[in-house]
């Protein structure tokens, strides 16, 4: 579905996943209200951007709060990993009104080499100048994902997500 307007979208377009599956939760301990936001009837919203193709597979684009125009931060971040071989962690961060910035770590926390980072990123879409940290400076939760509004907040000034932020 549009997270915008909630209307179906075709497959081979990138929507909002829902499901309907008894395994599910019921409900966010304390957090009954934003829980039924997420539910339309018997469908519940995952909070991830997806494309359903011709056969039925589902390939996750991003996190609808973390979603940036012109492309996937999962995407990104992934293809910068394979293309510089001594990053340890890439975060892409979507702002608002702005170019995604993505923040990096290296190993033994070695300068980026300007020249490694513009072959890496030559054909993804325009980004921000990257922001290095220590890896052991990205937030993390208790399974070790990183917490990207805290690290937007870290980081970035005021700056807000293009996401609604409602379906996490």
């Amino acid at each position: 579905m549009n997270p915008e307007t909630g209307q179906e979208v075709p497959r081979g377009q990138v929507g909002m996943i829902e499901i309907d599956q008894p395994g599910r939760c019921l409900a966010y301990v304390g957090e009954q209200d934003r829980h039924d936001l997420k539910c339309t009837g018997r469908w519940w919203s995952t909070g991830d951007l997806g494309i359903i193709n011709k056969w039925g597979a589902v390939r996750i684009v991003d996190r609808e709060i973390d979603r940036i125009p012109n492309g996937s931060a999962i995407e990104f971040e992934d293809l910068i990993l394979d293309r510089i071989d001594y990053t340890t962690e890439v975060v892409v961060l979507p702002v608002a009104g702005g170019l995604p910035v993505p923040v990096v770590s290296t190993t033994d926390d070695v300068p980026l080499d300007k020249g490694d980072w513009a072959r890496a990123v030559a054909d993804l879409a325009p980004m921000a100048d990257p922001i290095q940290i220590r890896w052991d400076e990205f937030p993390r939760t208790g399974t070790w994902k990183i917490r990207r509004v805290a690290l937007r907040e870290q980081l970035l000034d005021g700056a807000k997500a293009i996401g609604i932020g409602r379906w996490t």
